[in-house]
């Protein structure tokens, strides 16, 4: 038996060794007896007992002796007599450590954290220098389809609609046993005392969150040995890898990972970067006071996210800005790490699965932004400020004391806009601007916004389906929402509904031939939905919902637009010819014309219905809903 701890120790007397469980074996006996009946008489010079020796691991994995024994020895005799003296036999220890127990358990294991530490106990101690990145991995399995309407794949495993596979072939658990596997998975580990002695217990865990809602393989090679160089053994002692399956539960699962929203992942920041917000998939705690978040260098350097905020408008708990510990090392890639911050639950922040990044450009950034290339302008019932800048900016419109924000990066368009409440006085509003770079600076500016023309009946477009899973163009629709909280019944009537950009039809109106087709008159109450189809629209269609039974429905005398509405994205507006004011707009219309968006409509999101552009986005439930929101 050796000694588990492989620190210097000493030789077992007689007495002691007869105490051993199992004693000494026939073989041994049988290969010691020549040696003893040969030994000389006292050739034992030092008490068997004092005897020092230090084992170290040979490549053979046997022992090798102290010098000091072999001083102790006159001649091979009394070696021979030496080793009769102790009945210490030089027997190799061939039996490799064995799994007895992990935190995985059976071959799968589901709703594993994606940070989560694995832990194996071993029969033994392990040798440290074993363990390394091509002996341990975990391996995320590879999609290969997708399984969203019913658990079943072709080839592979149904995990949380998708159908994935185990990438390891022969040859990779060949390179795991050899200990020269190239795993894509980082991975950081550490030995521990257990019950079967020290470094035996191994806990291992991902530097970076795992993927939420996949399956991944912790597999050990073969090539983990013990302290004499006896390899990894299944229960049957067989030399063999050991492996679990498991998968693993949503992001944010193990403690919040942070989202880049600003600045934008792979954009270059000036040295002095003021911000960076981030989003959480989960609500992190409210209680923020010393909170923090790494950020990592590439370059192994660490700059710190300190002093959060609550971001305005967001649901609390899911967007934080932070303020920055000190300017960025010039040239470096950064990208989020851990930190202090906590989620509900008390869990601390972990390293994102998501690699997103961004470099701290050579030079800081002292020079403002110019305000004057901001456009503002009434559009329908709302006030609209839109830029087109060559650097990452910040826009912030105030209109009646109502704030709109926007970001976004270099040549990116931004849009805010805000809905002029009520029936606003003749003459003007004043719109307040500020503009903000990365670096913090900011300039400001203000415009007077003219509201004079006729009134502007409160509707606004809210969901257009342009690609029907039914008949086209016959089912083909578009949703209009009073936007009032309160007040009269109205009467709408002169619109007219043209399937073009709001520049042509004011050209149009010009000349004096306006575009499109009338609309029907109808009553409106505050926040009444109104659909309104061509005269072809057939109730009842399986194919598409009908409009909800309390919806008003509103037939043009043909087809919305000329022919319908195309599937590459056309723009519609409703506007009053008489006047030539613009009612509402879809001025940037989503293109919808593969087979995954046939019955699913563009709807507006945002908080006071305004055409902006990126407010527009496909239903998030994959269909229409005429006469109610999604």
């Amino acid at each position: 038996m050796g000694v588990p701890s492989g620190r210097l120790s000493r030789g077992l007397s007689t007495a002691e060794r007869s105490d051993r469980p199992g004693g000494l074996s026939n073989a041994e006996r049988s290969g010691l007896s020549s040696g003893l009946s040969s030994a000389p008489s006292g050739a034992c010079s030092r008490s068997p007992s004092s005897v020092p020796w230090t084992r170290s691991i040979a490549p053979s994995g046997l022992r090798s002796f102290a010098p000091s024994v072999v001083r102790a020895c006159a001649g091979v005799g009394a070696c021979l007599a030496l080793i009769g003296c102790t009945e210490w036999s030089p027997r190799a220890d061939l039996e490799g450590p064995r799994v007895l127990s992990a935190s995985l358990v059976g071959p799968r294991s589901v709703e594993v954290g994606v940070a989560e530490i694995l832990e194996v106990s071993f029969s033994e101690p392990l040798d440290p220098e074993s363990l390394s990145a091509g002996s341990v991995a975990i391996v995320p399995w590879v999609e290969v389809g997708r399984c969203d309407r019913t658990p079943h794949c072709d080839i592979g495993s149904c995990e949380r609609g998708r159908c994935q596979v185990d990438p390891l072939s022969t040859g990779d658990l060949g390179r795991l046993d050899r200990g020269v596997y190239e795993p894509e998975v980082a991975l950081q580990w550490s030995l521990g005392p257990s019950a079967a002695g020290p470094s035996s217990r191994l806990e291992i865990w991902p530097e970076a969150a795992l993927a939420g809602g996949w399956r991944h393989s912790l597999i050990l090679g073969g090539a983990l040995r013990d302290r004499s160089g006896a390899p990894l053994v299944d229960d049957e002692g067989e030399r063999s890898g050991w492996r679990r399956d498991f998968v693993t539960a949503p992001p944010g699962s193990s403690g919040p990972e942070a989202k880049l929203v600003t600045p934008a992942s792979g954009e270059l920041v000036p040295r002095n970067l003021a911000r960076v917000v981030t989003e959480f998939t989960a609500p992190v705690d409210d209680a923020l006071l010393g909170a923090s978040l790494d950020l990592l260098g590439e370059d192994g350097s660490r700059a710190l996210l300190e002093e959060p905020v609550p971001c305005a408008g967001w649901v609390p708990g899911y967007c934080l800005e932070w303020s920055l510990s000190a300017p960025l090392e010039p040239g470096v890639a950064y990208r989020i790490g851990g930190g202090s911050l906590r989620d509900r639950r008390g869990r601390s922040a972990v390293v994102p699965h998501l690699f997103e990044w961004f470099a701290a450009s050579p030079v800081a950034d002292e020079e403002p932004p110019d305000p004057g290339q901001v456009r503002v302008e009434r559009r329908g019932g709302c006030v609209h400020a839109v830029l087109e800048g060559d650097e990452p900016l910040t826009l912030q419109l105030e209109l009646d004391g109502r704030v709109a924000t926007a970001g976004g990066a270099a040549g990116e368009r931004l849009e805010v806009a805000i809905r002029i409440d009520g029936s606003p006085p003749q003459g003007s509003l004043t719109a307040s601007l500020t503009l903000e770079d990365r670096a913090g600076n900011r300039a400001s500016d203000s415009r007077d916004v003219d509201l004079s023309g006729a009134d502007i009946p409160p509707l606004a477009l809210v969901e257009v389906l342009a690609n029907p899973a039914g008949r086209e163009p016959d089912q083909e629709m578009v949703e209009l929402v009073d936007v009032r909280v309160d007040g009269p019944t109205l009467e709408v009537e002169g619109l007219w509904f043209a399937d073009l950009a709001w520049s042509e039809v004011a050209a149009a109106l010009i000349a004096g031939d306006p575009p499109g087709r009338p609309l029907p008159s109808f009553l409106s109450v505050p926040g009444q939905r109104t659909v309104v189809v061509g005269d072809r629209y057939v109730l009842g269609d399986p194919a598409d919902p009908d409009p909800d039974a309390e919806t008003t429905l509103v037939v043009l005398d043909g087809s919305l637009g000329a022919g319908g509405l195309g599937n590459g994205g056309e723009p519609i507006v409703i506007y009053e010819p008489l006047t030539a004011t613009l009612v509402t707009s879809y001025e940037r219309p989503l293109e919808v014309r593969g087979a995954a968006d046939q019955g699913r409509s563009a709807v507006n999101s945002h908080p006071s219905a305004c055409d902006v552009g990126a407010a527009w986005e496909v239903h998030p439930l994959g269909v229409s809903s005429p006469g109610w929101a999604p």
